[in-house]
C-alpha cells in the first residue's frame, strides 16, 4: 500500500481537523481573527462594548457613542 492510500485511514483514527470558526459577536458571520472575534469586534471587546461571550453590555449605546467620537477624532 502506498503512502497516499494510508493517509485517509490514519486521519479517521482519532485525528480531528479543526473547522474554521466564526466571530462570536451577536449577528456576525465573519471569520474569527483574535480571541474568537473578527477585527472590528475585537476592537469593540477591547473598548468594553461587548463581553467575552459576544453580548452587548448594558450601557452599549453610551459607550458606542463615546467610542465613535474618539475614533472620529483620530481619523
Amino acid at each position: 500500500m502506498s503512502e497516499k492510500q494510508k493517509a485517509p485511514a490514519q486521519q479517521s483514527q482519532g485525528k480531528v481537523v479543526e473547522m474554521p470558526k466564526k466571530c462570536t459577536a451577536e449577528g456576525c458571520k465573519n471569520k474569527d481573527v483574535r480571541m474568537s472575534f473578527c477585527e472590528e469586534h475585537f476592537l469593540w471587546y477591547k473598548e468594553g462594548l461587548i463581553t467575552s461571550k459576544g453580548k452587548q453590555v448594558k450601557d452599549f449605546d453610551k459607550k458606542f457613542q463615546s467610542f465613535m467620537h474618539r475614533k472620529s477624532k483620530t481619523a
